[in-house]
């Protein structure tokens, strides 16, 4: 059930992407504005926080073996979104930033810590939310 959920998850956070100064960010969010050299790079989702409508939250640790989702900032405006999950799945699209948004293909997700090593960005659609967090690789 549990593998299910977190493949539920990852799915919904790739979904909404494909629909639709040098301070790091604080835990809250709001540190300032994204540091660029800090956002470039490939990023592995390692945790996945996914709250329901009702407010019913479940945790999911990616492990080995398990679905993966990769993004790639290539520092030139381009992100790359990796699934695997039985078939690899890859999409490029255009992303810009403004002040803690990452903005891709027009939507909007919020990043809610950003450092050299960790990446957590919020995504909200119609009353569900998933916060993942993601390690430079």
């Amino acid at each position: 059930m549990i593998r299910k959920k977190a493949l539920f998850s990852t799915l919904f956070v790739a979904l909404f992407i494909l629909s639709g100064c040098s301070n790091p960010f604080s835990s809250d969010g709001n540190g300032g504005d994204v540091n660029l050299a800090h956002l470039e790079g490939t990023w592995e989702a390692v945790k996945d926080v996914y709250t329901d409508v009702d407010g019913y939250a479940e945790e999911y640790t990616y492990e080995e073996g398990d679905a993966t989702l990769t993004f790639n900032f290539d520092g030139s405006g381009m992100l790359t979104v990796n699934i695997w999950d039985r078939v690899r799945n890859t999409e490029t699209y255009s992303y810009t930033v403004s002040g803690n948004n990452l903005i891709v293909d027009g939507e909007s997700i919020t990043i809610v810590e950003l450092t050299s090593s960790t990446l957590v960005i919020r995504v909200s659609y119609e009353g569900e939310t998933n916060v993942v967090t993601f390690r430079k690789i």
